[in-house]
């Protein structure tokens, strides 16, 4: 009889969500939230949003008996360094068409959010290429493995982020958790935020456990940017995003990307 899993094989560990901003990295941190949650043996899941000079305090900060997940888009001063001292376990990124992801900025936050009043297209191009170059920074890294949502739908994204990170989940457990983050769910869970009066919520905003807002699902899967942005815009994203061609490239044509997810950190000694 196997003896039962244990704190001191499965160590708390600290998981970082980034990615592209409107890429799908609210889902990536839910769905790995929730299967920490589910990982034997069992461990409280402390988890938080943040950026800049807030992310570099989370990621130096000592990691306690909880396992930790922090959901940011662009690096911070000292993110490579503390990834470099094992500060982070594990990235999960968020990659998805650069000229998607500013099509749905351009409709979420700036025609259609009023809570997000000072963005504009600037903004919204300035926001995606910072999630970019934080893509640049930790692509080919061991601890980093590239998702794309959009492409691959959420059985086979959930299917790497677990291989990832090594977990062993029964199969019903894995699926409980993608049915629970499908778009249609996710669509759902927006709507009854909306409900919500703003003192139950962060900053008036967002769920404090899910980090969504109303309006946070639209469109889903699918999205023709080209009739979207206008015709300078797009001359315009497609000479900033030009320097990130590679990145672009989907699946295994993707030099340096983890797509491949060879066994992940989250294994026992």
């Amino acid at each position: 009889m196997t003896d039962p899993l244990t704190t001191a094989q499965y160590p708390a560990v600290r998981v970082v969500c980034a990615g592209v901003v409107r890429s799908g990295s609210m889902w990536a941190f839910n769905v790995v939230r929730r299967l920490l949650e589910l990982a034997p043996p069992e461990r409280h899941v402390s988890w938080q949003w943040a950026e800049g000079a807030e992310l570099d305090s989370v990621v130096w900060s000592t990691l306690g008996s909880d396992h930790h997940v922090i959901k940011c888009h662009e690096e911070s001063g000292g993110f490579l360094s503390a990834l470099d001292a094992q500060f982070v376990n594990g990235i999960v990124f968020s990659l998805r068409d650069p000229m998607a992801s500013l099509a749905s900025c351009m409709e979420q936050f700036v025609n259609r959010e009023p809570f997000s009043h000072h963005w504009n297209f600037e903004t919204a191009l300035g926001h995606v290429e910072g999630g970019l170059q934080l893509a640049r920074r930790v692509a080919g890294r061991a601890e980093v493995a590239f998702v794309d949502l959009h492409r691959d739908g959420e059985a086979a994204s959930l299917e790497r982020v677990v291989e990832f990170m090594g977990l062993t989940l029964a199969p019903e457990l894995i699926d409980a958790v993608r049915e629970q983050f499908t778009f249609s769910e996710m669509r759902e869970r927006a709507a009854r935020i909306a409900e919500q009066p703003p003192e139950a919520l962060l900053n008036g905003i967002n769920d404090p456990v899910t980090f969504m807002h109303a309006n946070h699902v639209d469109k889903g899967t699918r999205r023709d940017w080209r009739s979207e942005l206008t015709a300078e815009q797009i001359a315009v994203a497609t000479e900033r995003f030009a320097a990130y061609a590679d990145l672009m490239s989907s699946g295994a044509d993707a030099p340096g990307l983890r797509w491949d997810t060879k066994p992940g950190f989250f294994a026992a000694a």
